[in-house]
């Protein structure tokens, strides 16, 4: 059964409160991978960013690079400069 984006945001936000990061990150995904299909670009950028904090919690440093590359393009398409900027300084992190 498919969920809806805002539905797997809230459960990725409880996962991520009780610390258990890979599944806040696999919620993430799926709901990224919602708004993709939606053609929403700028949500589904704004969760692979939350993906990408997750996985650096979980420690996985690789993964959360790749789940952030290309996303501040995005946000410059967007017009959305406050998240390109956070988009940038997870690249870095």
């Amino acid at each position: 059964m498919f969920e809806n984006p805002q539905q797997l945001i809230e459960q990725a936000k409880t996962a991520y409160q009780d610390e258990d990061y890979p599944r806040a990150a696999e919620f993430f995904k799926t709901a990224q991978d919602g708004y993709a299909a939606a053609g929403d670009h700028a949500s589904a950028a704004e969760m692979a960013n939350n993906r990408s904090v997750a996985l650096l919690k979980a420690g996985d440093a690789k993964g959360a690079l790749q789940s952030v590359e290309g996303t501040d393009e995005i946000f410059v398409r967007a017009g959305d400069i406050k998240k390109q900027a956070m988009a940038l300084a997870n690249k870095a992190a």
